[in-house]
């Protein structure tokens, strides 16, 4: 069979590679132009277009027979350093030469007049249908997002403003003590939990003024679940109590303290 039959058209012709200086590793032998997606003949190593042998294989007379003429044709990956070398080429623009290259070069960066998103041509479509749509609804919400962030300073100011009394202080060091000394190896960090710290957190909130059961279930409900969020077996149980569970007794304390204070107000 002849040439003509089985030579495709090449994805990028050498003329528009800048920097080609090894063309007998980055020339497709099928369509003379520069490899696109390269498979190669496990036996000699010639590299070739995909595209480019796929056609061969059903044009030729001779399927099995390397294009190179070494031997029969088994496909295998396109070899490390020809793949390297083809990182490296750079191209120009099909469209440069006739002064088309920004009206019509898929690559060129274009600004989203709606939401100003820089993207490539080529990608205008699904920029359209989907990421300017959300850039702009984020865009709206803003204001709102603006508001809220106030509100979230203002509270972490008071929040930082509430303060314990040397009595629940003392309060919290001696539960987490007593706990520490409670917990014990054999056990995981979950079965302390419902067996140790359950109990001990039931008369812990019984000793701040936590009577109504469902309430003081609740409180205990919420702490646990809480802590659990923060529990990691890579920290020892005397980590986990002080860094974990210090600050949420601290936060439940404060939240029994200031709904006694608004109670009273």
């Amino acid at each position: 069979m002849s040439d003509s039959c089985i030579k495709q058209q090449p994805y990028l012709v050498q003329d528009r590679v800048t920097n080609l200086t090894l063309p007998d590793h980055t020339v497709c032998l099928l369509c003379r132009g520069i490899l696109c997606e390269p498979v190669a003949c496990q036996t000699c190593e010639t590299a070739f277009c995909s595209s480019c042998i796929k056609s061969w294989e059903i044009g030729t007379s001779e399927p099995t027979r390397c294009p190179a003429n070494c031997s029969k044709y088994i496909q295998g990956k396109c070899p490390r350093v020809v793949t390297s070398i083809l990182s490296t080429l750079q191209t120009i623009c099909r469209y440069k030469q006739n002064g088309y290259h920004h009206s019509k070069c898929q690559l060129v960066l274009l600004k989203c007049p709606e939401c100003a998103v820089v993207y490539q041509r080529q990608d205008e479509g699904s920029h359209t249908e989907t990421v300017c749509l959300r850039v702009r609804l984020h865009q709206l919400q803003d204001p709102r997002k603006q508001g809220e962030a106030v509100w979230d300073t203002v509270a972490m100011r008071r929040n930082s403003d509430r303060t314990l009394g040397e009595t629940d202080l003392h309060l919290i060091h001696n539960f987490l003590t007593d706990y520490d000394k409670s917990v014990t190896w054999q056990l995981t960090h979950e079965q302390n939990i419902t067996r140790i710290l359950q109990p001990k957190l039931d008369i812990f909130f019984t000793q701040l003024g936590c009577n109504a059961v469902i309430d003081k279930a609740r409180r205990i409900n919420d702490l646990l679940t809480k802590y659990r969020k923060v529990l990691t077996i890579r920290r020892t149980h005397y980590k986990n109590i002080f860094k974990g569970l210090q600050p949420l007794l601290r936060e439940a304390v404060l939240d029994i303290r200031d709904a006694s204070y608004s109670g009273r107000h």
